[in-house]
C-alpha cells in the first residue's frame, strides 16, 4: 500500500508539473508550440486532483490491517496443519487406550494450568497417584497433560478420585475420563 501511495503521488506532482511547462512553453514560444494553453491547464488541475485523491483514499486506509503476504499465510496455515495433525495423534491416543486400556483410577495431586487452549478448552497438567487394587501397585505420574471441558476445570480439586484407562504396555500412558 506504502509502494501505491508514493507511486500516486509522484504521478499527480509530474502530472502538475508537465501542465506547468506546457503553459511556460506557450508564453515563451507562442508561435512554434501547437499546444493550447487549455492543455497545459488540464494537465496541471488533472495532476492536482489526482495528488487530492490520492492523499485522501491514504488517510482513510491507512490504519486498515496489512493483508499478510505469501510467506506468512503459508506460515499460519502450516501452524495450522501441525496443530490439526497432533489434535488427530491425541485422538487416536485417546481412542486406542479406551478400547484396551486398563481401567485404574486416578487421585489429582496437583493440578495446573499451561495456558494452551484446544479447541478453546484449556490443557491442564496433571501430577497423578494411579491406584490399584493392591496398594502397592500404586505408582505416580508427573506433567500428564490433558485437554479438559471447560466446564469441568473449575471443579478438578487435588485430592479427588476418577476413572482412568492405562496403556498395559507404557504405564505413564493415561487418559483421564471426567463423566
Amino acid at each position: 500500500m506504502n509502494w501505491l501511495y508514493h507511486a500516486g503521488r509522484i504521478a499527480g506532482i509530474v502530472l502538475s508539473v508537465i501542465g506547468i511547462a506546457f503553459v511556460a512553453l506557450y508564453f515563451f514560444m507562442p508561435g512554434k508550440m501547437d499546444v493550447s494553453i487549455m492543455t497545459g491547464a488540464i494537465l496541471f488541475v488533472t495532476g492536482i486532483i489526482v495528488f487530492a485523491v490520492n492523499t485522501y483514499f491514504y488517510k482513510m486506509f491507512k490504519d486498515f490491517p496489512k493483508p499478510k503476504g505469501f510467506n506468512e499465510s503459508f506460515r499460519s496455515g502450516a501452524d495450522q496443519m501441525s496443530s490439526a495433525a497432533n489434535f488427530l495423534k491425541e485422538q487416536n491416543k485417546i481412542n486406542k487406550l479406551s478400547s484396551t486400556g486398563k481401567p485404574v483410577r486416578v487421585k489429582i495431586i496437583s493440578v495446573r494450568d499451561t495456558g494452551k487452549l484446544v479447541n478453546y478448552d484449556p490443557v491442564l497438567e496433571f501430577n497423578l497417584e494411579v491406584l490399584h487394587e493392591r496398594r502397592y501397585d500404586n505408582y505416580n505420574i508427573t506433567n500428564h497433560q490433558q485437554v479438559v471441558s471447560k466446564i469441568i476445570a473449575p471443579r478438578l480439586i487435588p485430592g479427588n478420585e476418577y476413572p482412568a484407562k492405562v496403556d498395559p504396555e507404557d504405564k505413564n500412558s493415561i487418559h483421564i475420563s471426567w463423566l
